[in-house]
């Protein structure tokens, strides 16, 4: 019975998994586009691609978010940058790559 009951608790213990492989990974463009932030670490947004690939060892089939949040109403620039900084990821061999826009108008 001892041996039925830590089969048990191994089998369970094996099956949980770790879930944040499987979550989305976020790059927060900030306006200026000077940096981007990935898991709070600050880097300049034409490293993020190469950062997620060869610092953060990311799977180049996850999926990948990126995102810029705006205050003013003059945003149409903010778009085509956070376009460039997705470029830079999927340059980077990332195949999922989502761009977000996000703005108060």
């Amino acid at each position: 019975m001892k041996y039925s009951i830590l089969l048990i608790l191994t089998a369970v213990s094996l099956t949980a998994c770790d879930t944040e492989k499987f979550q989305p990974v976020t790059v927060a463009v900030y306006p200026n586009l000077d940096h981007c932030v990935i898991k709070e670490f600050s880097l300049p947004c034409a490293d993020a691609g190469t950062h997620l690939r060869d610092k953060l060892s990311i799977a180049p089939d996850r999926q990948i978010d990126i995102s810029m949040y705006r205050m003013d109403k003059e945003h149409k620039q903010a778009v085509q940058d956070v376009e460039r900084v997705a470029v830079f990821v999927r340059e980077a061999g990332f195949k999922d790559v989502k761009v977000w826009h996000f703005s108060f108008d």
